[in-house]
């Protein structure tokens, strides 16, 4: 939870997912903000203007959560159906004891839960529309998507993470995770050259060090973490409706840097 050290304005927690139409996120992050409200850990991300700390005994100092999903396809219905599943009690059995009842309740409560989806084309969206998803966002994800964008385009995948870092703010946190080991073809005076995602990445957020010039640039973006091949293994014992599996991924967390007249004197 230390990556959330940046303020959240009026106790809001506000995610953009990029390319996160089916939904992961928004069940993470709402499990996330559930783990925070009944844990009583104190963090930024539970201290509201009035830097009063969450009552896990009421709502009126919780942060609020909202989420806006971006994708290409059709995922609304899907969102839907999460955030209604999110935000309302669980359907409990008529055979359900009476403190299994009185205990149910919504796994965040509607009135502190936003989720939103809108379908758009990352690559091809407006700046204007783009801008007013991105300019309040505390963090914004990609998750299992970039290497596909960088398939359909590499340029117009470049052009749009310069928009991302010209469109977010100082604190803005951006969250990259994808399959290890992917490529993305690069052609360059007519000589076709495979670089891995992480490169590309790295070559867009932060300064060059074989650039003369960008070496004397402030960079736009710090890297927290950054990691090529991590595994996510389930814990012995785990039972799930459906089969989950062991799995390996890269991950990269950036911050957004402050480049105002007065951080940098």
């Amino acid at each position: 939870m230390q990556e959330f050290s940046s303020e959240i304005e009026q106790g809001t927690l506000n995610v953009v997912c990029l390319g996160g139409g089916a939904g992961a996120e928004v069940a993470a992050l709402a499990g996330f903000m559930r783990q925070i409200r009944t844990s009583g850990v104190r963090s930024n991300v539970m201290v509201s203007a009035t830097n009063e700390p969450d009552n896990s005994a009421s709502t009126r100092n919780m942060s609020r959560l909202e989420v806006l999903s971006i994708d290409i396809a059709s995922w609304a219905s899907v969102v839907n159906s999460l955030r209604q599943s999110i935000t309302n009690p669980p359907v409990l059995s008529k055979y359900a004891s009476a403190a299994a009842k009185a205990a149910n309740g919504p796994l965040l409560p509607s009135s502190h839960t936003t989720i939103d989806f809108h379908q758009r084309d990352v690559l091809a969206i407006e700046v204007d529309e783009l801008k007013g998803s991105l300019q309040g966002a505390d963090l914004v994800t990609i998750m299992f998507t970039l290497n596909e964008l960088y398939t359909t385009s590499v340029p117009k995948t470049q052009r749009f993470l310069l928009l991302v870092t010209t469109l977010t703010r100082p604190g803005t946190l951006l969250l990259v995770v994808d399959s290890p080991g992917s490529y993305s073809t690069v052609k360059i005076n007519g000589t076709e050259k495979k670089y891995p995602m992480h490169w590309l990445l790295d070559h867009t957020l932060l300064p060059s060090s074989t650039n003369v010039k960008s070496r004397t640039d402030e960079p736009n973006w710090e890297k927290l973490v950054s990691d090529e091949s991590r595994w996510f293994r389930l814990p012995e014992g785990l039972k799930y409706p459906i089969g989950l599996e062991n799995m390996r991924y890269q991950i990269h967390l950036y911050r957004r840097c402050d480049l105002s007249p007065s951080h940098e004197a």
